[in-house]
């Protein structure tokens, strides 16, 4: 694998930086986010669940219902006197008695139960509807459908799924029920009670009553036949018109129960609940669109880009000024070392206020470039020295040749040279350049004070700059007298001893 490559250490720090903070960022947004996307997902399929046992416990309990109030009705007393007229023809049943007030009876349950349109009772012997809540069913003849043939069959309530009926012109459903006389000795049917369920205000509410699902979600049944039978949110007209072949809804009609993701009749991505209800052969399906349950998925995943933005920023910022804090320094050392590979020992190095290696580093990198730029001028000073004596005809010619290239090496304001008189034992002005050469006395080597008794003691070159008010050198200017600020003594040293002095002599300090 190639390596990584750059051109600075900024950028190398830089990103080594990024790597090592957004790296761990990202696994971290990455971990909390896919637990936030598996409990959402947990809550959004524990919620649609709910939503379908409860609305199944809702439907079985109607149904239960519905079953129960004709399992009353049917046991009323009231209708055991029917076994002798009901058998009489129409005409003459309409004004009997008893019918009347079989049918109070039926009037007064269809009042109290409210989930019912329509209640009456059919023949058993001739199938003809004898006593009815209305009059527009009076008279008709039933012994062809089901909800008669087949109590009668089974002797049983019997359920009649929801279809259309051309009586009413709308959808309708029954539940049907024999009464039986109560004769112990000939045990018999006298009618079915048929009971017309009122869809609208009972089935369909419950099925219409969305809470929990949403904007999308909803409700329905299905026969087995895939059919839906009742109205759908996206689709008019849907009972017993729109088919449904998605195989949620074909495993429901088969009787079994599930969640899963899928289409619906629109195409959508949809999440869907399903069971079965057997006491009408119902598939129940409760589904709801991915997009909207994603919603809190996609907030989570559009509060996190936020964040991820926002503190990569910071950790960018962060990254940058570490970078460089670290590599500021050692690009400046990097342009002063150039510079002073390539001959410019003046190169300014700013980088000595850190105490740490760098520091270090760029305190010994100024202070080598001093002492090459020092011993390079020594170099040149004592070339330019040797170069100017050349030729000379005169020690003082010498001397003075000399102390002018000192002067001019330097940048002293004077200079003056002192030799030493082995006879009088006194240190004798010999040269100088810009000097008051009245003031220039000789004086005792034995007993030699100020700059050049530390000098001739020490035998080093000495530096002062604390100059006294009475020191004999004097600068003459335009001006006036000028006082020296600093003043460098050199010892000259032949076998131990020190056999002359040379003094420079700044005014600038």
């Amino acid at each position: 694998m190639k390596k990584l490559q750059f051109d600075s250490i900024k950028s190398k720090i830089t990103f080594w930086l990024l790597i090592t903070a957004i790296l761990p960022l990202l696994i971290v947004m990455t971990i909390i986010y896919n637990q936030r996307v598996d409990a959402i997902s947990a809550s959004t399929f524990d919620k649609l669940t709910a939503i379908r046992d409860l609305k199944v416990e809702a439907l079985h309990m109607w149904i239960d219902e519905r079953m129960s109030d004709l399992e009353s009705i049917s046991t009323d007393n009231e209708f055991t006197e029917l076994d002798g007229v009901i058998v009489e023809s129409y005409l003459d049943l309409y004004d009997n008695k008893t019918a009347n007030n079989s049918k109070r009876i039926l009037n007064r349950y269809l009042t109290n139960y409210t989930s019912y349109s329509n209640l009456f009772l059919v023949d058993a012997r001739s199938g003809i509807v004898k006593i009815s809540t209305k009059n527009n069913t009076l008279g008709l003849d039933k012994s062809e459908n089901s909800f008669f043939t087949e109590p009668m069959r089974t002797e049983e309530l019997f359920i009649k799924d929801i279809h259309y009926s051309k009586e009413i012109n709308d959808f309708l459903m029954t539940f049907s029920i024999p009464i039986f006389s109560t004769n112990k000795d000939e045990r018999h049917i006298i009618a079915i009670l048929v009971a017309q369920v009122d869809l609208k205000n009972s089935l369909y509410k419950i099925l219409l009553d969305r809470t929990g699902l949403g904007k999308t979600g909803e409700t329905l049944i299905v026969n087995k036949d895939g059919l839906a039978l009742n109205e759908l949110r996206w689709y008019e007209n849907a009972p017993l018109n729109l088919q449904i072949n998605a195989e949620p809804v074909l495993n429901a009609i088969q009787g079994k129960t599930g969640i899963t993701t899928t289409t619906d009749y629109r195409g959508e991505e949809i999440l869907v609940a399903y069971t079965y209800i057997a006491e009408t052969s119902w598939g129940f399906v409760c589904k709801q669109d991915l997009s909207e349950l994603n919603a809190p998925i996609r907030a989570l995943v559009n509060n996190f880009v936020i964040v991820f933005v926002i503190v990569t920023g910071l950790i960018f910022l962060i990254a940058f000024y570490i970078s460089n804090s670290i590599s500021n320094p050692i690009v400046e050392l990097s342009r002063a070392a150039n510079k002073i590979k390539g001959g410019d020992y003046s190169a300014q190095i700013t980088t000595t206020t850190t105490n740490d290696e760098i520091g270090s580093l760029a305190e010994s990198t100024r202070e080598m470039a001093i002492s090459i730029s020092s011993e390079n001028a020594i170099k040149n000073g004592v070339s330019d020295i040797s170069s100017a004596m050349i030729g000379l005809s005169s020690m003082q010619e010498f001397g003075e040749e000399m102390l002018k290239k000192m002067i001019e090496i330097t940048g002293a304001s004077m200079s003056t040279f002192y030799i030493l008189n082995e006879i009088t034992s006194e240190y004798e002005h010999f040269a100088s350049v810009a000097a008051n050469k009245e003031l220039l006395k000789p004086f005792n080597s034995q007993n030699p004070e100020g700059e050049f008794g530390n000098a001739i003691a020490n035998k080093n070159i000495y530096y002062l700059r604390d100059i006294p008010e009475e020191t004999i050198f004097n600068f003459q200017t335009t001006a006036g007298n000028a006082k020296p600020k600093e003043i460098i003594t050199i010892p000259i040293i032949v076998n131990s001893g020190v056999v002359a002095l040379i003094s420079l002599v700044s005014i600038y300090g």
